[in-house]
């Protein structure tokens, strides 16, 4: 079934008998890979795969990120990558089933998707007693239609990520934007600003 095999022969008399034997060892058998297939925002990400099958020689995991070896010498079927392995952003999973000759097989790649950052907000004032701001997220995206922008005068402005607000007077205001990213994460930014 799996191509490893042990072969053996005898050769030779009953004054002179030899017995020779050969182990043929097929790499670990192809294999399949779970993980998420969401954006995920934990600070812990979880993934676990089939074993491997190896008839005569036991097998040992490699995960590999964006072709780089994170985790090296896993025994079991699962393992958990923190932010020192896998960091925000899109990447390439890929788990490498290594037996003890050296032999690999390398199952088919995941997209793996971590964002673990809130979305984040920059306010500028500018003449004429306006204020602008700006909401985004680098990794996931924004959901435009999470953003809400309080401008502390009793008006606010919804579903846009870029807003520019005129004060009637001048005064202190306090400023509270909301959001949340396609992963999940949700931002509350409170800012008091001064407009003169």
């Amino acid at each position: 079934g799996q191509g490893d095999a042990i072969v053996g022969f005898g050769q030779g008399g009953s004054s002179f008998a030899q017995i020779a034997a050969v182990v043929v060892d097929a790499p670990p058998r192809d294999f399949l890979v779970v993980a998420p297939q969401d954006w995920v925002r934990r600070r812990r990400t979880g993934i676990s795969w089939q074993a491997a099958a190896s008839a005569v020689s036991p097998v040992t995991y490699t995960v590999s990120i964006d072709d780089e070896p994170v985790k090296e010498g896993i025994r079991g079927l699962a393992t958990v990558l923190g932010r020192n392995e896998l960091d925000d952003g899109r990447h390439t999973l890929e788990m490498i089933a290594v037996d003890s000759f050296g032999q690999e097989t390398t199952a088919r790649a995941e997209r793996v998707s971590v964002d673990r950052t809130r979305p984040r907000a920059r306010l500028k004032r500018k003449r004429g007693r306006r204020l602008s701001v700006r909401v985004a997220d680098a990794t996931s995206g924004l959901r435009r239609s999470s953003v809400s922008i309080s401008w502390g005068d009793r008006t606010r402005t919804k579903r846009r990520p870029r807003a520019t607000h005129r004060y009637r007077r001048a005064g202190r205001y306090r400023v509270t934007i909301k959001a949340r990213d396609r992963a999940g994460n949700r931002a509350t930014i409170r800012k008091r600003v001064r407009i003169r």
